[in-house]
């Protein structure tokens, strides 16, 4: 019995030995697989990295972008009216849809001088405005017939948006013609714009007449 536990005990020996020189010591280095999954999992998290970098790049371009294309419109109204006409209302539309709409009360719409109709952002490319003046006829002693006579202007322009600019129209309600004219085709409209660069953020002042006289009157 002594003879085979003996014999059994050298058989294992070496199997023991074999596994021992598996088990790095306490405090030993890394063997060369630790080391290995750990310069993978370095790698991996340096793609990872370089993904991220290059999505927040793209979100950059495309958020730039979006800025570099947009256009900025302003448009101001001024009335310009003599003294037989009293505007009673101004009405704006932008590309179809309602923009600006003012009712005088107590006189104050007639007394305003100038008005800002829109200061904002636009789409780039070509836009179009419409306006609707009204006016109330005001003789004075002189010319009493002319009291309550309503008066309607209407007229449209188009107008430009360029990325990186400011295109600037300026509406102006004016007393066309002469005493000769007939008060019926005196109110009238006309377009003043211009465009330039954006450098800074305050309003644009429209400096060159590209407009035309438009719109007619009924009473």
């Amino acid at each position: 019995m002594t003879s085979c536990r003996l014999a059994l005990l050298a058989a294992l020996l070496p199997a023991l030995a074999a596994a021992q020189a598996d088990v790095p010591p306490a405090g030993a280095p890394p063997g060369d697989g630790e080391v290995r999954t750990l310069e993978d999992r370095v790698s991996d998290l340096r793609e990872k990295i370089y993904r991220s970098r290059g999505r927040l790049q793209d979100l950059r371009s495309k958020v730039s972008g979006a800025e570099a294309t947009a256009g900025r419109a302003v448009l101001v109204h001024r009335n310009e009216m003599g003294g037989a006409f009293r505007l009673q209302s101004v009405n704006y539309l932008l590309d179809g849809a309602p923009l600006f709409a003012r009712v005088d009360l107590d006189g104050d719409l007639a007394r305003t001088a100038q008005l800002e109709v829109f200061d904002g952002e636009l789409a780039p490319g070509e836009h179009r405005l419409a306006v609707e003046l009204v006016y109330r006829g005001h003789g004075g002693p002189t010319r009493r017939y002319v009291d309550g006579h309503r008066f309607t202007v209407r007229a449209n322009h188009a107008f430009s948006v360029e990325p990186g600019t400011v295109s600037a129209v300026r509406i102006v309600g004016f007393e066309r013609g002469g005493v000769t004219s007939e008060l019926k085709d005196r109110p009238a409209v006309r377009f003043e714009g211009s465009i330039r660069r954006e450098a800074t953020p305050a309003a644009a002042e429209p400096r060159a007449a590209t407009g035309s006289v438009q719109g007619g009157a009924a009473p």
